[in-house]
Protein backbone atom coordinates (compact mmCIF):
# COMPACT_ATOMS: atom_id res chain seq x y z
CA UNK A 1 0.00 0.00 0.00
CA UNK A 2 1.38 3.54 -0.69
CA UNK A 3 0.34 6.97 -0.13
CA UNK A 4 0.99 10.15 -0.98
CA UNK A 5 2.33 12.07 2.24
CA UNK A 6 2.94 16.05 1.55
CA UNK A 7 5.48 15.80 -1.22
CA UNK A 8 7.08 12.18 -1.38
CA UNK A 9 4.91 8.75 -1.03
CA UNK A 10 5.39 6.68 2.15
CA UNK A 11 6.27 3.14 0.76
CA UNK A 12 5.45 0.40 3.50
CA UNK A 13 8.92 -1.76 3.87
CA UNK A 14 7.16 -4.99 2.65
CA UNK A 15 7.68 -3.09 -0.69
CA UNK A 16 9.64 -1.17 -3.43
CA UNK A 17 9.08 0.08 -6.14
CA UNK A 18 11.62 -0.64 -9.58
CA UNK A 19 13.46 2.53 -10.46
CA UNK A 20 11.66 3.23 -13.65
CA UNK A 21 8.19 3.86 -11.30
CA UNK A 22 9.46 5.87 -8.71
CA UNK A 23 11.01 8.28 -11.55
CA UNK A 24 7.79 8.32 -13.14
CA UNK A 25 6.05 9.08 -9.88
CA UNK A 26 8.46 11.65 -9.36
CA UNK A 27 8.12 12.92 -12.23
CA UNK A 28 4.27 13.50 -11.93
CA UNK A 29 4.32 14.06 -8.71
CA UNK A 30 1.05 16.69 -8.61
CA UNK A 31 -0.95 13.92 -10.56
CA UNK A 32 -0.80 12.37 -6.95
CA UNK A 33 -1.04 15.08 -4.55
CA UNK A 34 -4.10 15.53 -2.75
CA UNK A 35 -3.86 19.55 -2.51
CA UNK A 36 -4.65 21.42 -5.74
CA UNK A 37 -6.01 18.42 -7.35
CA UNK A 38 -9.28 18.02 -9.31
CA UNK A 39 -11.02 18.11 -12.96
CA UNK A 40 -9.99 20.77 -14.39
CA UNK A 41 -12.30 22.88 -16.77
CA UNK A 42 -15.58 21.77 -15.42
CA UNK A 43 -17.39 22.48 -12.55
CA UNK A 44 -20.33 20.57 -10.95
CA UNK A 45 -24.21 22.05 -10.50
CA UNK A 46 -26.82 20.98 -8.68
CA UNK A 47 -31.03 22.07 -10.14
CA UNK A 48 -33.39 22.25 -7.36
CA UNK A 49 -36.53 21.83 -8.05
CA UNK A 50 -39.61 25.07 -8.48
CA UNK A 51 -40.61 26.40 -5.69
CA UNK A 52 -38.19 24.37 -3.33
CA UNK A 53 -37.88 26.27 -0.05
CA UNK A 54 -34.52 25.89 2.10
CA UNK A 55 -34.20 23.23 4.75
CA UNK A 56 -31.56 23.87 7.90
CA UNK A 57 -30.82 20.65 9.35
CA UNK A 58 -29.32 20.84 13.04
CA UNK A 59 -25.90 19.06 13.95
CA UNK A 60 -25.66 15.33 15.64
CA UNK A 61 -24.16 14.31 18.58
CA UNK A 62 -20.82 12.53 17.78
CA UNK A 63 -19.81 9.92 20.39
CA UNK A 64 -16.94 11.01 22.96
CA UNK A 65 -14.82 7.75 21.72
CA UNK A 66 -14.84 9.47 18.09
CA UNK A 67 -14.39 13.16 18.49
CA UNK A 68 -10.39 13.19 18.27
CA UNK A 69 -10.88 11.22 14.77
CA UNK A 70 -13.43 13.14 13.40
CA UNK A 71 -11.83 16.24 14.67
CA UNK A 72 -8.55 15.03 12.52
CA UNK A 73 -10.89 14.21 9.39
CA UNK A 74 -12.26 17.88 9.19
CA UNK A 75 -8.28 19.61 9.74
CA UNK A 76 -7.42 17.44 6.91
CA UNK A 77 -10.43 18.46 4.69
CA UNK A 78 -9.78 22.02 5.78
CA UNK A 79 -6.26 21.70 5.35
CA UNK A 80 -6.69 20.39 1.61
CA UNK A 81 -8.61 23.05 0.73
CA UNK A 82 -11.93 21.06 0.28
CA UNK A 83 -14.13 22.19 3.33
CA UNK A 84 -13.92 26.27 4.73
CA UNK A 85 -16.10 27.44 7.28
CA UNK A 86 -18.76 29.73 7.11
CA UNK A 87 -21.03 31.52 9.25
CA UNK A 88 -24.51 31.18 8.10
CA UNK A 89 -26.20 29.29 5.13
CA UNK A 90 -29.80 28.89 4.30
CA UNK A 91 -29.32 25.49 3.86
CA UNK A 92 -27.25 22.56 5.81
CA UNK A 93 -27.69 18.85 6.26
CA UNK A 94 -25.98 17.29 9.27
CA UNK A 95 -23.22 14.42 8.94
CA UNK A 96 -22.99 10.86 9.97
CA UNK A 97 -19.16 9.49 10.72
CA UNK A 98 -18.09 5.93 9.29
CA UNK A 99 -15.11 4.27 10.79
CA UNK A 100 -13.43 3.06 8.54
CA UNK A 101 -11.12 0.05 8.59
CA UNK A 102 -7.70 1.46 9.24
CA UNK A 103 -9.18 3.51 12.04
CA UNK A 104 -10.02 6.46 10.22
CA UNK A 105 -12.82 8.42 9.92
CA UNK A 106 -15.37 8.68 6.83
CA UNK A 107 -16.94 12.27 7.06
CA UNK A 108 -20.06 11.91 4.66
CA UNK A 109 -23.12 14.41 4.81
CA UNK A 110 -26.43 12.97 5.35
CA UNK A 111 -28.45 14.66 1.81
CA UNK A 112 -31.52 12.63 1.90
CA UNK A 113 -33.46 15.82 2.68
CA UNK A 114 -31.81 17.60 -0.67
CA UNK A 115 -31.77 14.61 -2.50
CA UNK A 116 -35.94 15.06 -2.62
CA UNK A 117 -35.83 18.11 -3.87
CA UNK A 118 -32.86 18.06 -6.84
CA UNK A 119 -34.38 18.19 -10.33
CA UNK A 120 -32.94 14.73 -11.56
CA UNK A 121 -31.93 14.85 -15.30
CA UNK A 122 -31.19 11.58 -16.19
CA UNK A 123 -28.29 10.45 -18.18
CA UNK A 124 -27.22 7.18 -19.72
CA UNK A 125 -24.11 5.42 -18.71
CA UNK A 126 -22.01 3.36 -20.50
CA UNK A 127 -22.64 -0.50 -20.08
CA UNK A 128 -19.59 -2.31 -18.86
CA UNK A 129 -20.36 -4.49 -21.23
CA UNK A 130 -20.75 -2.58 -24.25
CA UNK A 131 -16.84 -0.75 -23.65
CA UNK A 132 -15.60 -4.03 -23.69
CA UNK A 133 -17.21 -5.02 -26.61
CA UNK A 134 -15.71 -2.01 -28.76
CA UNK A 135 -12.18 -2.08 -27.25
CA UNK A 136 -12.37 -5.82 -28.78
CA UNK A 137 -13.76 -5.03 -32.14
CA UNK A 138 -12.27 -6.25 -35.41
CA UNK A 139 -10.83 -9.03 -34.09
CA UNK A 140 -8.42 -7.25 -32.08
CA UNK A 141 -8.49 -8.47 -28.05
CA UNK A 142 -6.76 -6.54 -25.57
CA UNK A 143 -4.83 -8.56 -23.18
CA UNK A 144 -4.16 -6.40 -20.54
CA UNK A 145 -6.76 -3.81 -18.26
CA UNK A 146 -6.50 -1.27 -15.87
CA UNK A 147 -8.10 0.84 -13.60
CA UNK A 148 -7.50 4.24 -12.47
CA UNK A 149 -8.63 4.98 -8.82
CA UNK A 150 -8.72 8.28 -7.72
CA UNK A 151 -8.53 9.28 -4.57
CA UNK A 152 -11.94 10.53 -2.58
CA UNK A 153 -13.43 10.77 -6.38
CA UNK A 154 -16.07 12.47 -5.47
CA UNK A 155 -13.61 15.20 -3.79
CA UNK A 156 -12.23 15.90 -7.88
CA UNK A 157 -15.22 17.57 -8.97
CA UNK A 158 -15.92 21.65 -8.36
CA UNK A 159 -19.05 22.88 -7.49
CA UNK A 160 -19.67 26.27 -8.58
CA UNK A 161 -21.07 29.06 -5.06
CA UNK A 162 -25.23 27.79 -5.36
CA UNK A 163 -24.48 24.22 -5.19
CA UNK A 164 -21.58 24.53 -2.41
CA UNK A 165 -24.22 25.93 -0.62
CA UNK A 166 -26.45 23.15 -0.84
CA UNK A 167 -24.35 20.55 0.41
CA UNK A 168 -23.32 22.68 3.93
CA UNK A 169 -23.02 20.58 6.03
CA UNK A 170 -23.51 21.81 10.57
CA UNK A 171 -21.45 19.77 12.59
CA UNK A 172 -20.21 20.21 15.84
CA UNK A 173 -17.37 22.60 14.66
CA UNK A 174 -20.06 24.58 13.31
CA UNK A 175 -21.21 25.25 9.73
CA UNK A 176 -18.64 23.78 6.89
CA UNK A 177 -19.12 24.61 2.86
CA UNK A 178 -17.10 22.41 0.56
CA UNK A 179 -15.68 23.68 -2.51
CA UNK A 180 -16.16 20.35 -4.25
CA UNK A 181 -18.60 17.73 -4.33
CA UNK A 182 -18.56 16.42 -0.91
CA UNK A 183 -18.95 12.58 0.37
CA UNK A 184 -22.76 11.30 0.61
CA UNK A 185 -24.02 8.70 3.20
CA UNK A 186 -25.03 5.74 1.38
CA UNK A 187 -28.91 6.05 -0.08
CA UNK A 188 -28.47 10.14 0.79
CA UNK A 189 -26.22 11.49 -1.87
CA UNK A 190 -27.72 14.48 -4.08
CA UNK A 191 -26.05 12.98 -7.42
CA UNK A 192 -28.80 10.32 -8.72
CA UNK A 193 -27.39 6.57 -9.59
CA UNK A 194 -28.61 7.65 -13.02
CA UNK A 195 -25.68 10.01 -12.84
CA UNK A 196 -23.48 7.67 -11.70
CA UNK A 197 -23.36 7.58 -7.79
CA UNK A 198 -23.11 4.44 -6.12
CA UNK A 199 -21.60 5.76 -2.93
CA UNK A 200 -19.08 3.58 -2.53
CA UNK A 201 -16.44 5.20 -0.68
CA UNK A 202 -12.25 3.47 0.05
Amino acid sequence: MTEYVGNRYSVSKLEAFPLELNTLLEKNKCLFSNLGSGIKGFTGTLTLEPDVKPIFQKDRPVPYSLVSQVEKEYNKLLEADILYPVSHSSWTSPVVHVPKADGSIRVCGDYKALNERIDDHSHKLPNVQDMFAMLSQEGSTPDTFSVIDLASAFNQLFLDDESAELLTINTRKGLFRSKRLFRCEDSYCPIPESHGCHCVWD
